[in-house]
């Protein structure tokens, strides 16, 4: 009897193994919104390795990250990996947000503000070597031995990235990814996002297309509280001052 070539084995188990299944939400908005303005019916659905942003004003963008983290009452569903947030799952759920402002840390090195939220053992060779990575990754390398406070605001929201990374989040949430950086610290924001494990999905909210277009490679508008189709980065047009961008961001005729 003939062997059945490579090519003629993969072709019979694509026969018989039926329609592939959808790939595991890593982040799920199930039409939320708010008692009040300023957000309406969110429906998103964010798989692994997803780059998606949402083009919104600030205070769209300060009710999703209220959502996000339980401050802000809201109706309809958030998931994360699968699991509903709620006020005993949203503590232990794998999601990271890195705000506007960055969040406090306790007085002390760069290394070891990162080394402190890592799992892994901190004064162990891998603890090492994952700290090291992380913080050449975001630009953080010759800061390592610096004080926490001695960074700039954008430097401390890409410490708040390092040590969302060590966390090994299913999705990431980023809040106006531009606001308060130099552009070399825009940059290595938008490095340190493809050196992110393939898997973690990421969320932008911005008030601009130009502040996603290296990060996101899909985008949505928030438009008077309603969330519009999304639309993919690379079919929308060069220049800000084209119609369709206009429209996609609140500021053109609809």
């Amino acid at each position: 009897m003939r062997t059945p070539t490579a090519t003629e084995l993969r072709r019979s188990l694509d026969a018989t193994a039926g329609p592939a299944l959808p790939a595991p939400s890593m982040l799920c908005l199930s039409d939320v919104s708010l008692h009040v303005p300023p957000l309406y019916g969110l429906t998103l659905r964010l798989c692994r390795g997803a780059r998606e942003a949402i083009i919104c004003s600030t205070d769209v963008s300060a009710a999703i990250v209220g959502i996000l983290q339980g401050s802000v009452p809201h109706v309809g569903a958030v998931t994360v990996a699968g699991v509903t947030l709620t006020g005993r799952t949203r503590r232990a759920a794998p999601l990271a947000l890195v705000r506007r402002e960055p969040a406090t840390v306790a007085a002390g090195t760069v290394a070891g503000a990162v080394t402190a939220w890592s799992p892994l053992t901190p004064g162990g060779r891998d603890g090492h070597e994952a700290t090291t990575r992380i913080l050449a990754a975001c630009g953080l390398r010759d800061h390592a031995t610096h004080s926490v406070n001695s960074l700039t605001v954008g430097s401390r929201r890409l410490l708040d990235l390092a040590i969302a990374w060590t966390q090994h989040p299913a999705a990431i949430v980023i809040d106006d990814p531009a606001a308060s950086m130099t552009s070399s610290e825009v940059q290595h924001l938008t490095y340190a996002l493809t050196q992110l494990p393939q898997d973690t999905a990421v969320l932008s909210l911005a008030p601009a297309v130009a502040d996603i277009a290296a990060i996101a490679t899909h985008v949505r508008a928030v438009n008077d509280g309603r969330p519009q189709k999304p639309i993919a980065v690379a079919d929308l047009p060069v220049g800000t001052d084209d119609p369709a961008v206009l429209s996609l961001t609140g500021r053109g005729r609809r």
